[in-house]
């Protein structure tokens, strides 16, 4: 289930080898991003830093199929994005 709390976008949705986020203001805390599979297994985590407006996310070593990327704010915040990496 998506839940987007600040506005982001990502693509390319599926990707191959990185994926895009790009908010559309910068953070206003440091935030972490945690890539968990469909069974809710933590694959990824990563700190993002405050007043960043981009990250990219290396899929290199991902496996394919359907992942949630939830992106949490040290200030509370949370979106939530599926994106389908293929090979």
């Amino acid at each position: 289930q998506e839940a987007n709390v600040f506005d982001l976008k990502y693509f390319p949705n599926p990707f191959t080898e990185r994926l895009n986020i790009t908010f559309n203001e910068s953070l206003s805390s440091d935030a972490i991003f945690t890539i968990r599979d469909v069974f809710g297994s933590e694959i990824a985590k990563n700190k993002i830093a405050k007043g960043s407006t981009d990250v990219t996310i290396d899929g290199q070593n991902l496996p394919n199929g359907a992942l949630l990327i939830e992106i949490k704010t040290q200030d509370g915040q949370v979106s939530v994005m599926k994106a389908i990496k293929v090979k």
